[in-house]
């Protein structure tokens, strides 16, 4: 009969149609989907956490304010993150889809000198370990804005190594 329900005009009862519903529920919230579709709070994947203060799942919740204009924010939220380092990274490896845009080339070349436009040869692993390094308080701000270069620093390293004494030296 034309415009009754499904579980009338077949024979199937209402019950198991609830189950059904019920059951595609469950299995959505386990997998980490919530009702409305979004990744649940308490399900993040592999290697990730969940972060109140962004809203979303993130390989670490560390977060440093901008000091350098917007340079390192890559993301645009606000805060340069750990998230900001791995987008970098992924661009490096040529993973990201969509690509990078201008803007955000030049705020993720953090190496950079300043007035210089940045392409996607110029945004490299080391701005990915630079970003990193001031998201895990290893430096205050980044070349750019008038930081030490990775390779100003290991200058640093290496001089200091060479003239301590050694063992037994007077």
């Amino acid at each position: 009969m034309k415009g009754t329900p499904l579980w009338e005009d077949k024979a199937i009862p209402k019950l198991l149609v609830v189950l059904i519903v019920i059951y595609g529920a469950i299995i959505g919230i386990q997998s980490g989907l919530s009702i409305t579709g979004f990744a649940s709070a308490n399900y993040c994947g592999t290697n990730k956490v969940w972060c109140p203060e962004f809203s979303k799942c993130l390989y670490s919740c560390d977060k440093k304010p901008l000091t350098c204009g917007s340079y390192g924010d890559v993301d645009g939220d606000g805060w340069i993150t750990y998230n900001d380092a791995r987008i970098i990274y992924s661009s490096t490896l040529g993973q990201l889809n969509p690509r990078l845009t201008s803007d955000q080339l030049e705020i993720a070349d953090v190496d950079d000198k300043p007035g210089r436009t940045s392409s996607y040869y110029n945004v490299t692993l080391v701005d990915y370990q630079i970003v990193n390094q001031y998201v895990y308080g290893k430096r205050s701000t980044f070349p750019v804005c008038g930081g030490a270069t990775i390779r100003q620093a290991h200058r640093t390293a290496d001089l200091t190594l060479k003239l301590r004494p050694k063992h037994g030296a007077v």
